[in-house]
């Protein structure tokens, strides 16, 4: 069902004949066998005629992995195409400056924020890359002295920050001000 070879046939010893491997539709040549030297993907393998030999082409189904993101301006997503049945492909989110990839969606192997994801070609599969635009939480105690702030840096579009004040020995917390109201 992968493909075709041009016709066998008897030749003249030292003849150099071309063999060629043609695919069907959904099938890729994954590699040559026999009692020749022809290796590697190529779709043609040359064969000296010096004794009787044997060609064999090995087809591999093939799947479409398709990439996106979920927002243009986000960032890009590298891999994409077809696919010999087996593969591991490597797939990398790449963000733009300002955004973070915050997951993975679509019916591929790539969950969380693992980037890069692998995804094993045994179907065809569907990536999307999800970016959101970045945001910069900045904190400043006033007075320096009187206390430390966590909770801010670089954070999604949509996060809820947690922000703890600790109060520095001899004073107290008093107020919030910016993005935070209130005692």
């Amino acid at each position: 069902a992968g493909g075709t070879l041009t016709e066998a046939g008897r030749y003249a010893s030292g003849m150099s004949v071309p063999v060629t491997a043609t695919t069907n539709p959904g099938y890729t040549l994954t590699g040559w066998t026999g009692s020749v030297a022809c290796s590697g993907t190529a779709l043609t393998c040359t064969v000296t005629m010096n004794a009787d030999k044997t060609v064999t082409a090995t087809f591999s189904q093939e799947f479409t992995l398709t990439t996106s993101s979920n927002l243009a301006v986000g960032g890009t997503i590298s891999a994409g195409g077809r696919y010999a049945s087996g593969t591991i492909a490597g797939v990398t989110a790449n963000p733009n400056p300002g955004y973070t990839l915050t997951g993975w969606t679509g019916s591929g192997a790539c969950s969380g924020t693992v980037n890069p994801c692998t995804v094993t070609m045994d179907a065809d599969k569907t990536v999307t890359a999800n970016f959101s635009q970045e945001f910069t939480l900045t904190l400043i105690a006033n007075p320096v002295v009187g206390g430390t702030i966590a909770g801010g840096g670089v954070q999604a579009s949509g996060i809820s920050a947690n922000i703890v004040a600790n109060a520095t020995p001899g004073y107290t917390f008093s107020d919030w001000s910016g993005a935070c109201s209130g005692s």
